[in-house]
């Protein structure tokens, strides 16, 4: 599976429109570094101008002027503070409008300052160059506001833009409004050298696509788009993930409501979830379905559901060749499994490192390849299952106290089935109400146990 990492990047600043109520946002990465600011809840209303950062800090007065030739200009700074030289893009997010007409559509934004000067219909002389009305904006991925849109570690640049009510606006305009957010994208630019003295080995590096509502993340996940969630997003259907896509979450994920796992990989795609910390609701029957070949990884977050006899990573009898790899996740389901694989037949890897898992059973492992380190399982039933696999597991803290049991098998922190080894290590075993440490099944299998602390009721 593709190596992902994952560090932590600050992208400061304070991006002014009309109407502006800030929210400060700091990402982290995609497959490619990447980091995001969004500047939430920007609003023009014809009438009424209000601006509100974050900090409450006024930028600059307020009127009521806004009428057909009336502009505003904001400025700030955008300032690299990370240790990675990056391209920075921005986009317009999260637009709504109230009224008879799209006023969006009669605001044209203006990368530039005023001149000082007034034309001859008394508008104030805009320095600078045109990139679209706000509605166009809202349409395109990103765009950009300077030549080179480049930052080098510990540089910064200005940041000036003028939004405009064009001369032409008729009546209908009146009384109109709309609120958007304006964010503020960057990722990797071709800079550093690598190992092999190449410094072009991050060109391909490109922006996600700033989402913030279920549409809008299932178009994109369909066009195979790295995705930045930038406000709440609630899950109603299942979502077909197509290519090699990252999730970068700013915000959560309510996906309850959905009737089975809110992610469906196509054959052959790549889903990367980096949750920061975020909180997500899985589906009806966990997170993530896999019918063919795919590769799955998710980075942090804390996933919940009331998941009815599920999984939160479901491998089908149809799938063919599976990688899995959870970081630090925390996984809450009762009834639950963390990965299930009955009946698969072809070949996977599963890595987990780190994290907490409390639900019905842990890992149902068949034809993997299994690594399980500095990870606690707390389960009703069997925490690891190993059929015709071979699985390390390595400084885990693993608990059963029964209340629910896989099928007629007995509760045990790791059951070797159908051929299956695992080796278990510097580990903490704990079986409450009879359940065992350790099972092999009739089928046949191994487990081989060093260095553990074992306290089990039933042997």
């Amino acid at each position: 599976m593709t190596n992902r990492k994952t560090t932590k990047r600050a992208l400061i600043s304070s991006l002014l429109a009309l109407l502006v109520c800030c929210t400060m946002l700091i990402g982290t990465t995609f497959a490619w570094f990447t980091d995001g600011e969004f500047i939430k809840g920007n609003v023009i209303k014809a009438g009424t101008l209000d601006i509100e950062l974050g900090s409450d800090t006024k930028l600059f007065s307020v009127s009521e002027l806004w009428e057909p030739g009336y502009s505003e200009a904001a400025a700030t700074t955008l300032k690299n503070v990370g240790t990675l030289a990056l391209k920075y893009s921005f986009s317009i997010a999260n637009l709504q409008y109230e009224g008879e007409a799209n006023i969006a559509e009669v605001l044209d934004v203006y990368a530039g300052v005023y001149t000082g000067e007034v034309d001859a219909n008394g508008s104030s002389v805009i320095d600078g160059t045109l990139l679209g009305t706000l509605a166009e904006l809202n349409e395109m991925d990103n765009f950009g506001i300077t030549d080179d849109g480049v930052l080098l570690p510990g540089e910064e640049t200005p940041v000036k833009l003028v939004i405009k009510m064009q001369e032409s606006a008729g009546n209908e305009y009146q009384a109109a409004q709309c609120s958007f957010d304006i964010n503020i994208l960057a990722t990797q630019v071709p800079y550093e050298v690598d190992g092999n003295n190449n410094p072009n080995y991050d060109q391909e590096a490109t922006f996600g696509a700033a989402v913030a509502t279920e549409a809008d993340l299932a178009a994109a996940l369909g066009a195979g788009k790295n995705v930045t969630v930038t406000a709440d997003i609630a899950i109603d259907e299942t979502i077909t993930v197509t290519g090699d896509v990252t999730i970068e979450l700013q915000a959560d994920l309510d996906a309850s409501a959905t009737a089975g796992r809110p992610f469906d990989m196509e054959d052959g795609s790549t889903l990367t979830i980096n949750a920061n910390g975020y909180d997500v609701k899985v589906g009806t029957y966990g997170l993530v379905n896999i019918a063919g070949a795919a590769d799955v990884t998710i980075n942090g977050g804390n996933f919940t559901g009331n998941v009815d006899n599920g999984a939160m990573i479901k491998v089908r009898d149809t799938a063919t060749d599976v990688n899995i790899t959870l970081n630090n996740v925390t996984y809450t389901a009762a009834d639950s499994f963390v990965i299930n694989m009955n009946g698969f037949d072809g070949t996977a890897k599963i890595n987990v490192y780190g994290g907490t898992y409390t639900c019905k059973a842990g890992i149902q492992a068949v034809n993997a390849d299994v690594v399980v380190k500095d990870a606690t399982f707390n389960t009703t039933g069997i925490a690891f299952e190993i059929a015709e696999s071979d699985a390390l597991i390595d400084n885990c803290t693993i608990t059963v106290d029964p209340g629910v049991v896989v099928g007629t098998a007995p509760a045990t922190c790791v059951a070797a089935t159908n051929n299956g080894y695992a080796k278990v290590i510097n580990s903490t075993l704990t079986g409450k109400n009879a359940a065992t440490a350790y099972a092999v099944f009739t089928t046949g299998g191994d487990i081989e146990a060093a260095n553990n602390v074992v306290n089990a009721e039933g042997g």
